[in-house]
């Protein structure tokens, strides 16, 4: 079902990343992680991921600014983003979203849960591009 579909990890939680990372790779997915956004939008270059899942609270950009960077760039402008945050406020949640988020999941969350969402991201998209 995956078609080997690239995920964007962006989260400074290195135990955590490692955890998403192998369960998604578990699951047929390509999985690129970086530790901050800065990092990950300077070497986006020429793999563009189908989904990027990005943490709130970052050092040097946080998650809302790189949402709003990511919605800028024309080749990432229509990626479902999903948020991973500690944060579970609702002027948080609502941020994320007026920023461009797609989803947003509050720490800690299931791991299965996690892959249902991205599961539905991809089916929509391949029902949009049809």
């Amino acid at each position: 079902m995956t078609g080997g579909k690239n995920i964007l990890v962006i989260d400074d939680d290195i135990v955590l990343t490692r955890i998403i990372k192998q369960y998604l790779e578990d699951n047929g997915f390509f999985v690129t992680s970086y530790p901050n956004a800065q990092e990950a939008i300077s070497r986006l270059g020429s793999l563009i991921p189908d989904i990027i899942l990005l943490d709130l609270e970052m050092p040097i950009i946080g998650g809302h600014e790189a949402t709003l960077l990511f919605r800028m760039n024309p080749n990432t402008r229509d990626i479902p983003i999903i948020m991973v945050t500690g944060r579970s406020r609702d002027i948080d949640r609502n941020k994320s979203k007026m920023m461009g988020a797609n989803d947003y999941i509050t720490k800690p969350f299931s791991l299965e849960i996690l892959l249902q969402k991205i599961k539905q991201y991809l089916k929509n998209i391949k029902n949009d591009t049809q």
